[in-house]
């Protein structure tokens, strides 16, 4: 998180939910659904790869959603501000592949889902991208 703040300083960077989601450039770490009321925030497996069970290998997820609510009709900018975001996040990914987590040996975005929308009762226009960040480990 703290890179990721450092790195988009025009964007609020937040672990899980915002208390309000309003209008702005939004990075949602924890979250695979906006606007849900649940949601997955990571998910991941672990093997030993070794018989003698000393370390194990952890593959995960790491979910995240990009938020881009703009007050006006201007779904292009939207979705412009979006994807500078999604491309600043794999920026950050290809800069560190660790994350700078000492266990961490790789970490990538695996897939990204782009969905506008309007939020009528704000009479935004809104840019959603939900990413998928994949991590390889030895724990």
């Amino acid at each position: 998180m703290a890179a990721a703040t450092t790195a988009l300083p025009d964007v609020t960077v937040a672990d899980c939910w915002p208390v309000s989601l309003n209008s702005g450039d939004w990075l949602l770490i924890g979250v695979d659904d906006a606007e849900a009321s649940r949601t997955i925030g990571a998910s991941g497996t672990q093997v030993y790869p070794h018989a003698q069970r000393l370390t194990r290998d952890e593959s995960g997820e790491v979910h995240a959603v990009v938020w881009c609510a703009h007050d006006d009709d201007d779904v292009k900018g939207a979705r412009d501000a979006a994807f500078a975001i999604l491309a600043a996040v794999e920026a950050l990914l290809r800069a560190s592949i660790t994350l700078d987590v000492a266990s961490v040996w790789k970490a990538s975005v695996a897939a990204w889902s782009y969905t506008p929308h309007r939020l009528a009762d704000y009479g935004s226009t809104v840019a959603e991208i939900q990413i998928s960040i994949t991590y390889e480990a030895r724990i």
